[in-house]
Order: structure tokens, then C-alpha cells, then sequence
């Protein structure tokens, strides 16, 4: 048994921390990407450690209870706290954000000419401007992107999620 499986039984009997179980998600993944036979994003998403503590943090937050007004109020009062968070902090956080520091990968090069090329409304001019709209999740490799009203996520290995 790993340390993943160990941590999910123990959520699974109940946990009711929501930080200690977002710790034990993301130590997880850690443990999975570290195996060298570790095949990607699409891996995370499906191992049954990884799913069953993600269903208890949704649990206790209630999230299987937000139906899609209450969402557009809690993705209003997000947005509006990290504007404050950004004008408090200046436009140095804002600019940081938008870096790309390392290059794309090849299948992040892929992906995102392929969300490109379907046909959407306000699509930017050019490939080059919907590129620069990409921006770097602070300290992680996957690049996200604004997409029809929603943003999209590309990991290193090209799997795109919203």
C-alpha cells in the first residue's frame, strides 16, 4: 500500500479538513509523477486514491449542492477578490502571472494550436494573439488560457481541461 492509498482510506472514513485534504491530493500526485512509469495528467485523473479524496473535499464543501447561479456568484466574488488582491498588490502580481518563463512543450505547442483551430466566437486575430493570452499557473508547468467565457488548462503533456 502507498502512502496515497493509506491517506485515502483515511479520508475516506470521514475527513473533515478541507486543507488537510487538499495537502494529501497534492502529495499524491507528487508520489504518482515521481514513478517513472508515470503516464500523464490523464493518469491523475483517474486513479482511485486521487478520485476518492477529491470526492470528500467536494463532499465537505458542499460542491455536489452548487447549482449555476450560486456558481456565477461564488466565480463573481472570486474574481472581485483577486482583483482587490491585485490592486493591493500592485501590477508587478498581474505582470509575474502573465510570464511564460519556460518554453512550451511540444504537445502544449500542439494542443494549443488545436484549441485554436475550432471555430469560436471572438477568436483572437492571429495564432501569435491567442498565444500571448496563455499564461503560466504560478509555479506549476501547466499553461492556462482564456476560451469561450471559460479558461483552459494544458498540461505539459498536452491534456487540455477547463
Amino acid at each position: 500500500m502507498s502512502k496515497r492509498h493509506y491517506d485515502a482510506q483515511a479520508i475516506g472514513y470521514g475527513a473533515c479538513n478541507p486543507s488537510g485534504i487538499a495537502h494529501s491530493i497534492i502529495e499524491a500526485c507528487v508520489e504518482m509523477r515521481a514513478d517513472p512509469a508515470h503516464s500523464g495528467t490523464k493518469e491523475l485523473c483517474t486513479d482511485p486514491a486521487i478520485r476518492l479524496m477529491v470526492f470528500q473535499l467536494a463532499f465537505i464543501c458542499r460542491a455536489q449542492n452548487i447549482h449555476l447561479d450560486d456558481y456565477c456568484e461564488i466565480t463573481d466574488t472570486v474574481n472581485a477578490g483577486a482583483a482587490r488582491y491585485i490592486a493591493k498588490t500592485g501590477e508587478c502580481v498581474a505582470a509575474r502571472r502573465k510570464q511564460l518563463p519556460r518554453p512550451l512543450s511540444r504537445p502544449q505547442v500542439e494542443a494549443l494550436k488545436s484549441v485554436y483551430d475550432r471555430d469560436w466566437r471572438d477568436k483572437p486575430t492571429s495564432y501569435l494573439a491567442f498565444r500571448r493570452t496563455a499564461s503560466r499557473a504560478i509555479g506549476d508547468a501547466c499553461i492556462m488560457v482564456p476560451w469561450c467565457g471559460m479558461v483552459l488548462g494544458i498540461e505539459p503533456d498536452g491534456y487540455t481541461h477547463s
